[in-house]
């Protein structure tokens, strides 16, 4: 499939599909290769990439609120004397939890499982 296929499988712009494969590409994720055969690759084992990376490569750190990211400061000032605070880091550490722990190994299984008969699906 062209770039152009899949953006409109997806329903995307096709140059927003191009910036982001061109981000994977960056973050190490893709390889590309110019020419008419060319196109993009996984630059590594599909399961050796998690959801997790692919999301903070391309959206930057997901955060439940912003007083829960490592050693960003805060001008909370409540900040020291939170109750919430303790409950906010757990919710963080399972969203950093779920989304690390699925790799796209897994996501392709599961869209053979939904579909049997088979698709092509470059959700990003």
């Amino acid at each position: 499939m062209t770039i152009g296929d899949i953006a409109k499988a997806q329903r995307v712009p096709q140059r927003y599909l191009e910036g982001i494969l061109n981000q994977l590409r960056k973050g190490g994720l893709l390889e590309a290769q110019r020419g008419r055969s060319g196109g993009y690759r996984l630059a590594k084992d599909a399961g050796e990439i998690t959801v997790g990376e692919v999301v903070r490569l391309i959206d930057g750190p997901i955060r439940a609120v912003g007083c829960v990211e490592e050693g960003k400061t805060t001008d909370c000032p409540m900040r020291e004397n939170c109750v919430f605070l303790p409950t906010w880091q757990k919710v963080q550490q399972a969203i950093d939890r779920a989304l690390d722990s699925t790799d796209f190994n897994h996501l392709v299984k599961l869209a053979s499982e939904i579909r049997p008969e088979g698709c092509s699906n470059y959700t990003i």
